[in-house]
């Protein structure tokens, strides 16, 4: 077998791990499409979170400034104030209390991807049966070199026809 043969079957193998690694490992196209979207997903609740975050704030600025906010409030736990009375209703369900939104957890999930070790092997592998590949394929033409060897040509002479 030749050394081109050789240095064939070891482009090929180190052409298989690259192209297994591009696609499918730790930094390939599949890893880096399941990050972007963990982004969006990310980015979207982050939004959320923020207007939040903006809703609160305009509530507390409230509370603190605004005294008809402070007395609602305080109507809420009871409180009236000297000139007010209360009457209290038998039956009624009582007012629910607000709990202000605070987002939803999200969980991330660990990114998916085929380990170095299987490139590499993948690589390997692809090497060997390039390898294989060439070697039958000179073993074949070795025999078929042979077989031809062995086949005599018989001279053929032209006998006159009586």
């Amino acid at each position: 077998m030749t050394q081109n043969k050789v240095l064939l079957s070891v482009f090929f193998g180190t052409l298989m791990y690259v192209f297994v690694s591009t696609l499918f490992g730790s930094d390939g196209l599949w890893a880096t499409s399941q990050m972007e979207e963990q982004k969006q997903i990310i980015s979207a609740n982050f939004q959320k979170i923020k207007q939040i975050n903006e809703n609160l704030s305009t509530e507390l600025y409230a509370l603190k400034v605004d005294p008809e906010v402070i007395a609602s409030y305080a109507r809420k736990l009871g409180y009236v104030q000297d000139n007010e009375k209360i009457i209290r209703l038998t039956g009624l369900n009582p007012p629910v209390d607000y709990i202000p939104e605070t987002g939803s957890p999200i969980v991330i999930k660990e990114v998916e991807y085929v380990p170095e070790w299987v490139c590499k092997l993948s690589g390997i592998v692809m090497f060997l049966f390039s390898l294989a590949l060439f070697y039958m394929q000179s073993l074949r033409e070795k025999l078929h070199d042979r077989r031809l060897e062995g086949i005599q040509v018989a001279d053929t002479q032209e006998q006159p026809c009586v």
